[in-house]
């Protein structure tokens, strides 16, 4: 009977969770130009308590932006190939397209480097991030692998926020917070059965 063939990609465990939970600087390696897509990432990033930093020796993790222009295998060979030595790092494959529902193979299955602690794939289209559910899974991932159990979801604290805008009534505000709540809890689910099916 042939053996089960090993998977080739880094599979996440409890334990790199909780080494990255003691990350806070990150380094930006662009491999590629995004034409300044990539920017809406940081952000985000920065937005969780995360320092963007100029010089590689000062980071803790490496943020990898890889955009996937011909083969997504030789693109990520390139971009890993003149990386910092023994700095942890997050990839994020970045592939140009304007339809939100596009099909990409998984990256993460063309990764071999132990030093790639988390691989992502997200869509973008010229200058912008796509508002789609690859992307937010994306950006679900990368929150949870970063911050674990303090994973804020778009609901949370977010009908004081409408309240401050003004113009919404407390029923209005109400019903808006909880679907966008709803809409946070939706998608850890949908992050739970993906990562559940890929151990399976």
């Amino acid at each position: 009977m042939p053996e089960t063939p090993q998977r080739n990609y880094r599979t996440i465990d409890m334990a790199d969770e909780r080494v990255a939970a003691s990350w806070r600087r990150f380094f930006v390696v662009e491999s590629g130009k995004t034409n300044g897509a990539h920017s809406d990432l940081v952000r985000m990033i920065k937005g969780i308590g995360h320092s963007q930093v100029s010089r590689p020796e000062d980071c803790d993790y490496l943020l990898i932006i890889c955009p996937a222009v011909s083969r997504v295998g030789t693109n990520i060979s390139e971009a890993l190939e003149s990386l910092p030595a023994g700095k942890p790092a997050i990839l994020v494959v970045m592939h140009h397209t304007f339809n939100k529902n596009a099909i990409v193979a998984e990256s993460r299955r063309q990764v071999t480097n132990q030093n790639i602690y988390l691989t992502v794939d997200v869509f973008f289209y010229e200058k912008n991030l796509l508002n789609c559910n690859r992307n937010d899974i994306a950006w679900c991932e990368i929150q949870k692998f970063l911050v674990g159990s303090q994973v804020q979801f778009p609901g949370r604290n977010l009908l004081n926020r409408i309240r401050s805008m003004g113009g919404c009534s407390d029923r209005a505000c109400l019903i808006i917070a909880s679907l966008v709540a709803l809409a946070g809890i939706v998608t850890a689910i949908t992050v739970a059965v993906i990562h559940f099916q890929k151990k399976n």
